[in-house]
């Protein structure tokens, strides 16, 4: 879970793992993230990359395929409480942050 605090202008970050264990600013983390986000897409993932960029597989398999894949073994649809829940949100956002 993610939680995102502003106050003027520095923002904080907070992320909690399922197990209740912070993520520290020295912990090593592995994300999943198309190409057009890894080669600096969009911008977002711009203040985290490090200076050589985002190692990626070329090889690896495409979106598109896997989820293509993922709705096949799940009947097809989407269920959102499977995905968010007003009590238990992944995002979480303090009110100064909202604009």
């Amino acid at each position: 879970r993610v939680f995102v605090a502003c106050d003027d202008d520095t923002t904080s970050v907070e992320m909690i793992l399922k197990n209740g264990a912070v993520i520290s600013d020295d912990d090593r983390m592995r994300i999943a993230a198309n190409d057009f986000l890894a080669t600096g897409g969009d911008g977002i993932l711009t203040p985290v990359m490090p200076a050589g960029g985002i190692e990626y597989a070329y090889d690896a398999r495409l979106t598109r395929d896997l989820l293509t894949l993922w709705f096949r073994k799940h009947g097809g649809h989407l269920v959102a409480s499977e995905f968010s829940s007003e009590t238990n949100r992944r995002w979480n956002f303090s009110e100064s942050c909202v604009q």
